[in-house]
């Protein structure tokens, strides 16, 4: 990892952080995989039988399919240019706002984040990424009318 700093003073502060970091597992080199890269590949690999469901078995033709669309259609644009590392909670939660301010009921908001989620957790795994960005967002529950009242708030951090 490199970076410049205009004093060495801001150096040292940044390279004790980041040793922290480091030591603890919240620390590690951005890679180059791009969102969109990621998804192409965990569609393949989750067709393919490699990457399975939380409990173990393949996914079915249709959740793929819907995954499949979700990305193409939303996620891809939105972030696919992004860096898995890249991607953080504050990103995703702007798009659940969007997606609460355009009407979009709760069902279709937590349908957009299943494949990003899964993506994510594989992400975990292989070491690419020390934390999934798509546990933190929040939206409106099932049932709830997508006003201003019950618009998502941010976490706070």
């Amino acid at each position: 990892m490199r970076k410049t700093f205009s004093t060495l003073a801001q150096a040292k502060a940044w390279r004790q952080e980041a040793q922290v970091g480091l030591r603890r597992g919240t620390l590690n080199a951005p890679v180059k995989v791009t969102v969109r890269e990621a998804a192409e590949q965990w569609l393949d690999e989750a067709e393919r039988g490699v990457v399975r469901t939380r409990s173990g078995d393949r996914y079915k033709p249709s959740a793929l399919r819907s995954y499949r669309q979700v990305l193409k259609r939303t996620v891809i644009p939105e972030f696919g240019h992004l860096r898995l590392s890249a991607l953080t909670r504050s990103r995703l939660q702007d798009l659940v706002d969007r997606m609460v301010g355009d009407g979009l009921g709760p069902s279709t908001i937590r349908n957009t984040f299943l494949p990003l989620r899964a993506l994510y957790r594989r992400a975990l795994l292989q070491g690419l990424v020390v934390q999934n960005p798509t546990l933190g967002p929040r939206s409106p529950r099932s049932g709830e009318a997508a006003s201003a009242s019950t618009a998502p708030r941010r976490l706070a951090r």
